[in-house]
């Protein structure tokens, strides 16, 4: 008995000493195998369809959304791929700490809007999201409860100010939520496999959830909806037909508006660089249906607004507006800095009557100087006024190039 012992003790620590020699090996092995992998997704020539949705989500049911986010999930196939990739910032009425701003890019206290992106769980599994310490977001993460705490990463400069289960109330699209910190990312994280790299270090990351069916429907959850299938397919340069049998009669009878990059061009005049899959009549992208904004000149120190209202809502328009500028690396846009401190504008209402659009000429160089080379728009807020206390503000956004 004693011997046989002996041997079973003999035996225990040589696995355990081939245990240590090879669990080096294994993962140098299995970190060779992610690089490989890695390098093959940015080596792989591929074609991106980037879908946003052109009509007012509070005009449509959650169901809708709903049905086609279905269809993209549902049908993942080898040769394509649905990615939930989508940059809605938090807002933050509450919290008496400091969070990186979705304008500035900077440090705040107290910062009022936080860079947030919603992904969905195979952006972390595809693109090999590392966590720095805690853990990472799980398939039950990402389907919102009743009632229920919303898990987030926090990105690598968050991870020495903030600790795992630390707690936030945040608004989300007009909803309160209490956001728990399960994991901060490693530095450097990103997501870099289509037209430009997103930096994650001052993310915000939270799961693009789905929701029971017990959960109220709120017009927050319709927008986030609206934003569920607003993401990105991938189709592998060789499975260029996926395009043709299963993407395009899928979309063209939603309204969608589809950009594509990689080597992907179709004869017909909608599809080549731009591709354009709509069932509306008009390319100015409106947050109110029946009421438009657009640039019609421009040059470095101003341009000429017109705002059509082709409704019989009580449209006005103020004369305050400010510039951003999209960023030529990352595609992001960020808020032009001001010439000048505490600029104002004058409190005037201006009427914007059915068949009698308002136009302008919006002088910017007082407050942004003249502008450089480069794509820039025009932020305006557009007021559908219903009476006195009763009124709904909405942003427009027109662009031009100098």
């Amino acid at each position: 008995m004693e011997r046989m012992r002996k041997i079973g003790l003999l035996v225990l620590i040589s696995f355990l000493l081939a245990l240590i020699i090879c669990l080096p090996l294994f993962n140098k092995w299995l970190n060779v195998l992610l690089r490989v992998s890695e390098t093959e997704r940015k080596n792989n020539k591929g074609i991106t369809f980037s879908i946003q949705h052109e009509d007012n989500p509070l005009n449509k049911e959650l169901q809708d959304f709903a049905a086609l986010y279905n269809a993209l999930i549902e049908n993942q196939k080898e040769g394509y791929k649905y990615y939930e990739i989508y940059s809605q910032y938090l807002e933050n009425f509450s919290e008496q700490k400091e969070f990186y701003s979705a304008i500035s890019g900077e440090l705040e206290n107290q910062c009022s809007a936080i860079d947030c992106i919603q992904i969905s769980k195979n952006v972390i599994d595809d693109f090999h999201i590392k966590i720095l310490k805690g853990s990472s977001l799980l398939e039950n993460d990402f389907i919102l409860k009743k009632e229920n705490e919303i898990p987030i990463l926090m990105g690598n400069l968050y991870s020495s100010i903030y600790k795992l289960e630390d707690t936030f109330i945040f608004t989300y699209l007009y909803d309160d939520y209490t956001f728990k910190v399960v994991g901060f990312l490693e530095k450097g994280s990103q997501i870099d496999s289509f037209d430009y790299p997103i930096d994650l270090d001052k993310y915000i990351v939270m799961p693009s959830f789905t929701i029971e069916d017990n959960v109220e429907i709120t017009d927050g959850l319709k927008i986030h909806y609206a934003n569920k299938t607003s993401g990105i397919i991938e189709v592998l340069e060789d499975n260029k037909e996926i395009f043709y049998s299963f993407v395009r009669p899928l979309l063209e009878n939603a309204d969608v508006f589809i950009t594509c990059s990689g080597d992907f061009t179709e004869p017909a005049p909608h599809y080549g660089t731009l591709i354009s899959i709509r069932n509306t009549d008009t390319d100015v992208l409106s947050p109110l249906d029946g009421v438009t904004m657009e640039v019609t000149e421009c040059s470095d120190i101003s341009v000429t607004v017109r705002i059509v209202n082709d409704t019989d809502k009580d449209i006005q328009c103020g004369e305050d507006f400010c510039l951003e500028v999209q960023d030529e690396e990352t595609g992001e846009w960020r808020k032009l800095d001001e010439v000048i401190d505490n600029a104002a504008f004058n409190a005037i209402a201006y009427m914007v009557q059915k068949d009698s659009p308002y136009e302008a000429v919006i002088d910017f160089e007082w407050l942004y100087g003249k502008l450089e080379p480069g794509r820039y728009r025009i932020v305006k807020t557009v007021t559908d006024f219903r009476g006195t206390g009763d009124f709904t503000d909405y942003t427009f956004t027109a662009e031009f190039s100098i």
